[in-house]
């Protein structure tokens, strides 16, 4: 039995083809692990999947590529006649939307419920009846109703999953350019920001690998890819400063810091000296966390009390008096937020110019699974069900003038106009931030190259005397 993995991108989307799908790799790692089911393929477009004649076929999709996805689903409905399972992000957060395209959704952590689904199938029980006692899941009956199984248990502890298949998905997805591999190592966050959905789809209390599990992933990834970079994508890689510290420990007695660098993601209100100091150590390079906003108010509003913009401007000058190169990301657009408050973000970015290597400022937008659009939903200001998935998007850039037309605009305080007015005045920081960078790769790379250049002139002089000898 052939099993087929599609990853429902628009691919013209140049960020979407950045990121693996470690999802789909996840699934695939943990069927050749646990089961007998190894015929496993994984293609980009419908077409090139459908030539592959996959029996069952998974799908995994964010809530702006859903539509991606039905359509994707309908295709392979048609060209190879094999039922179609949807998981994700999306399905996760909104299981009321599943489309009858698809014959069930995965709700959730999806290893063992995928599983339980693959078994289900090879032994001929594909059918409602079947998939009453498979947790997890939502599906449709005979007659159309929706149906919803009970909750999965999330698997633990989290090192019984294997590392994800990465023959099967390409170490750099389709951007080999970047020499950098992706890789998770925790699951959930202990933290609830009212625009995240990682409490929802990773349900229950924050997951870790043991640091000798990360070093063994890290030595495999060596070993078979040689990459000169390593990006940890945990929602909060520094969330446990214990396991940071073996972490960091484990990685210089292995000698791993001196063949690889490492950027991940932190929080403002944990950096201290000690965790500093551990990263440093394991050649943690980079580290972005989301500074969300300057307002004391606004980032009340969507991260909570842990957390204020003194945390934020405290961070940015520690982390950058270290070496390390820190980056920020933002939320704007809440619905409290006012034009003064906006200035006190434009006004941070600004004044921290010359510390931050990135700043990336993203309109705020109600995803399913996040405690902002739960607030919507019973609200009646997002009226259901949906019909145009593709407006919970974040693809402002290069897409302006279309984004703005669906954006589901939720601010109290200004105008659209006025709000856009500052939007473009952060983009233009972001960009300023993005150029400089660019530059310093291009002098940095100019360098490598004159030094290349003066080790192969040397080389050939020395053969030259070799030769006159």
């Amino acid at each position: 039995m052939r099993i087929g993995f599609l990853q429902a991108i628009i691919p013209h989307v140049k960020r979407e083809l950045e990121y693996p799908p470690l999802g789909l790799g996840y699934l695939s790692a943990y069927l050749k692990k646990y089961t007998e089911f190894h015929d496993i393929v994984f293609a980009t477009t419908v077409e090139e999947l459908a030539n592959l004649r996959p029996n069952l076929v998974g799908i995994s999709a964010v809530t702006q590529n859903y539509e991606v996805a039905i359509d994707q689903a309908r295709q392979l409905r048609e060209l190879c006649q094999a039922p179609v399972v949807i998981g994700g992000p999306h399905i996760t957060g909104a299981p009321d939307s599943l489309d009858p395209a698809f014959d069930v959704g995965v709700v959730g952590e999806g290893e063992e419920t995928f599983r339980e689904l693959v078994e289900a199938f090879a032994s001929g029980c594909w059918n409602p009846a079947a998939w009453s006692d498979i947790d997890g899941i939502c599906y449709r009956t005979d007659v159309g109703q929706l149906l919803y199984t009970r909750p999965r248990v999330p698997l633990a502890p989290l090192d019984k999953i294997p590392p994800p298949d990465r023959d099967l998905i390409g170490a750099w997805w389709n951007n080999p350019a970047l020499q950098a591999v992706s890789m998770l190592t925790s699951r959930g966050c202990p933290y609830t920001c009212v625009f995240c959905s990682s409490k929802r789809h990773f349900a229950g209390s924050p997951r870790y690998h043991s640091p000798e599990y990360i070093v063994a992933e890290l030595h495999q990834i060596v070993a078979r890819w040689h990459p000169t970079a390593i990006t940890f994508w945990d929602d909060l890689f520094i969330a446990q400063g214990k396991r940071l510290s073996q972490l960091a420990d484990l990685i210089v007695s292995q000698g791993l810091d001196e063949q690889l660098e490492f950027y991940c993601s932190v929080r403002a209100n944990l950096i201290t000296a000690q965790r500093l100091r551990d990263m440093l150590r394991m050649n943690i390079r980079g580290a972005n966390f989301g500074a969300e906003s300057a307002s004391a108010r606004v980032l009340k509003y969507l991260k909570g009390t842990e957390v204020n913009p003194s945390h934020n401007q405290a961070a940015l000058e520690m982390m950058a008096s270290t070496g390390l190169k820190p980056a920020c990301s933002f939320v704007v657009g809440a619905p409290l937020e006012t034009a003064q408050d906006l200035q006190l973000t434009l006004d941070f970015a600004r004044r921290n110019r010359h510390l931050l290597t990135a700043a990336e400022f993203w309109p705020l937008v109600p995803f399913p699974g996040t405690p902002l659009w739960q607030t919507l939903i019973e609200s009646g200001k997002i009226p259901t069900p949906v019909r145009n998935w593709s407006r919970f998007s974040l693809n402002v850039r290069g897409n302006g003038s279309t984004f703005w037309d669906s954006y589901l605009y939720l601010n109290e305080n200004m105008s659209l106009q006025e709000f856009k007015m500052y939007f473009y005045q952060l983009q233009e920081e972001s960009l300023l931030l993005e150029i400089r960078s660019q530059e310093q790769f291009a002098r940095a790379e100019i360098q490598r190259y004159q030094q290349k250049n003066g080790e192969l002139q040397e080389e050939l002089r020395r053969a030259k005397l070799a030769m006159a000898v």
